[in-house]
């Protein structure tokens, strides 16, 4: 048996990018900035990376994604690694993205998020109110612990 599941929590690098494919499906690309902090042992210097996520989400994620989500809005995300390659002028070249799933918003209501009923009303066909994040409850103010 395999498993294929990643899971992040992170932060956008730019705008979701929407496009409609010939089949009529809709696809959101965007990338999430997964940072990570620690105190070097020998030196005591706090240091920092960044690891960048390319993800796709397809149809009513991808409308959702590129409706309420913009450059640093913080999302979780549940998805599935996917390697491709294609050749250009001679050379073969390789990309992994990463599909998603299923996500959760996060962050307060600067960050873009909205409530979870309101997402739960998006998801059955029925959009939150234009303007969503002035309907925010205030859920997703908590710190993640993760």
């Amino acid at each position: 048996m395999a498993i294929n599941n990643c899971v992040f929590m992170g932060n956008l690098g730019a705008d979701p990018v929407l496009a409609h494919l010939p089949n009529g499906a809709v696809v959101a690309n965007f990338s999430i900035a997964c940072g990570r902090r620690w105190k070097d042992k020998q030196t005591g210097e706090l240091k920092e990376e960044t690891d960048w996520f390319r993800c796709v989400a397809f149809n009513k994620t991808a409308e959702m994604i590129g409706e309420y989500f913009k450059k640093g809005s913080q999302i979780h995300v549940t998805t599935q690694a996917r390697t491709r390659s294609w050749e250009s002028e001679g050379a073969k070249h390789y990309i992994t993205e990463f599909l998603v799933r299923d996500f959760q918003f996060c962050g307060n209501r600067q960050q873009g998020g909205i409530s979870k009923q309101q997402a739960n009303d998006y998801s059955q066909g029925n959009p939150p109110p234009t303007g969503g994040v002035d309907n925010f409850d205030g859920q997703y103010d908590d710190d993640i612990p993760f």
